[in-house]
């Protein structure tokens, strides 16, 4: 079982295993296991938003902002934001953030991963920590909120606490991803596909 978020600009893995979590960082998409679970839009949309998107906004309530519109693939795979920005306001009727822009090259490695067969699957810690919590937990960037996805993970692994290091906040991520088996991760709205065939979904357990 296997967890991926972005760590440094690296990525982060978190393996699930009969001791507990286990971490690391790998450069590139190809060391990711077939069917891991990554914190990285799968499936962009044509000129719309992903229902998937929608669903994990709603499913937030306030903590909404966590989760960013998909840009369209014209926009994700455009040259600067300028013409990212224009792509995406004249095809789908809303802008993108730059912090969207900044993940693009992620994006993009995921997407041509998929499209050339790598078996991966899309998921959000935010949505998944939601649900393990009942509701919406506080901002991983404060203190409450750490102590909230340790605890929430300390079921899984009691020494989670001592396997987080300066990326403590993208392991946790990671590990809550790598729950997606043991949890029966289900998709959170009803699947769509995109103009290439991949499947826009964003998975997490049951509610």
């Amino acid at each position: 079982m296997t967890g991926v978020d972005i760590a440094s600009g690296k990525w982060c893995v978190a393996h699930l295993e009969k001791d507990g979590f286990r971490f690391e960082a790998v450069p590139g998409t190809d060391r990711f296991p077939s069917g891991a679970v990554v914190d990285i839009p799968i499936g962009l949309p044509k000129n719309s938003r992903r229902r998937c998107d929608t669903a994990a906004k709603d499913l937030l309530g306030r903590r909404h902002s966590t989760v960013f519109l998909t840009p369209i693939r014209e926009a994700v795979y455009a040259e600067g934001y300028a013409q990212a920005n224009r792509f995406n306001k004249e095809k789908a009727g809303y802008g993108i953030s730059k912090q969207s822009l900044n993940l693009t090259p992620k994006m993009t490695e995921v997407d041509r991963a998929v499209r050339n067969g790598k078996h991966l699957k899309e998921s959000h810690p935010e949505v998944v920590f939601a649900r393990l919590n009942g509701k919406p937990v506080p901002s991983k960037y404060t203190q409450e909120g750490l102590e909230t996805r340790r605890k929430l993970l300390e079921e899984f692994d009691t020494d989670i606490r001592t396997k987080l290091d300066d990326n403590k906040d993208d392991r946790l991520d990671a590990a809550a991803l790598a729950l997606h088996e043991k949890l029966d991760f289900r998709p959170i709205a009803e699947p769509e596909q995109d103009s290439k065939g991949i499947k826009m979904q964003i998975l997490a357990p049951r509610g």
